[in-house]
């Protein structure tokens, strides 16, 4: 065998690993469903897109956006339908974290993987109570809810409109 010979099967040998590693590494990454309750022409789900690209900028993640568009198709049997595919694509891509956005992706997702433990939801925009998605008693479940504790709206509003108020000086 000739030494020529042998640095071309040696070079093909190490470009084939090379390339197999980087093929590994890109499938294996973190993956991460962005699932919209709402189509992109809603200015929240814009917003909320957003702040996911600032926050994921220059990270190692595979990233799905999936849009429900549940505003302008309310019916039950339409949302039952998107909610039966997103569940089907979470199965089979197996993404590491759901950031799920508002009510519907909630109910029709959500719900379906909580303590799953092999993905991490995080939910933002929720005006339900948690315990209607199981989330109040979940391991793999963190976020933020629109809902405002009552009381502590009042004792602030009272705050605000008392004279001797330190807030108003």
């Amino acid at each position: 065998m000739s030494i020529k010979f042998l640095n071309k099967i040696l070079s093909v040998l190490f470009l084939l690993v090379v390339s197999l590693f980087l093929i590994y590494k890109a499938v294996e990454r973190p993956r991460v469903l962005v699932l919209h309750s709402y189509a992109t022409d809603f200015s929240w789900t814009a917003d909320m897109n957003s702040g996911v690209k600032r926050a994921l900028a220059d990270r190692p993640y595979n990233i799905r956006y999936y849009y429900m568009d549940t505003k302008k198709h309310p019916g039950l049997a339409y949302r039952e339908r998107v909610g039966e595919e997103v569940r089907k694509l979470v199965r089979e891509w197996k993404p590491s974290v759901i950031l799920a956005f508002d009510d519907n992706a909630q109910e029709f997702v959500g719900k379906y993987f909580v303590n799953d433990p092999d993905i991490n939801i995080v939910y933002a925009g929720v005006n339900a109570d948690l315990a209607r998605y199981g989330y109040d008693k979940a391991d793999n479940v963190c976020g933020i809810s629109e809902k405002m504790p009552w009381a502590v709206a009042q004792k602030v509003l009272l705050e605000l409109l008392d004279k001797n108020s330190r807030l108003l000086h």
